[in-house]
């Protein structure tokens, strides 16, 4: 499940994921979206 949002958000999380957990949040819609 990660792991399709994780190839188009989780670069873009990648550098933002690592400093706030906005990506984390933002993960479950863009799943959705998905």
């Amino acid at each position: 499940m990660m792991a399709v949002p994780a190839a188009r958000g989780g670069a873009m999380a990648a550098p933002g994921g690592a400093a706030t957990p906005a990506p984390l949040v933002d993960d479950a819609p863009s799943e959705a979206a998905f």
